[in-house]
């Protein structure tokens, strides 16, 4: 039986750093969304399309 070296096995379990995502003040390529040529600019944005939430709570 073969003796192995404590280093010899941690260098076979070492796992790679994670890769961190992108902060937010680097966009990701291709996220840029084309301005709505029937919206004003700084005008909001229309509501989601569905019913609307109840204005009241429920009792």
């Amino acid at each position: 039986m073969r003796v192995r070296r404590a280093s010899q096995v941690t260098d076979r379990l070492h796992r790679p750093e994670p890769i961190e995502p992108p902060a937010p003040d680097e966009p990701d390529e291709g996220d840029e969304v084309p301005p709505d040529p029937d919206r004003l600019p700084g005008e909001p944005l229309p509501p989601p399309i569905g019913d609307p939430p109840p204005n009241y709570a429920p009792p």
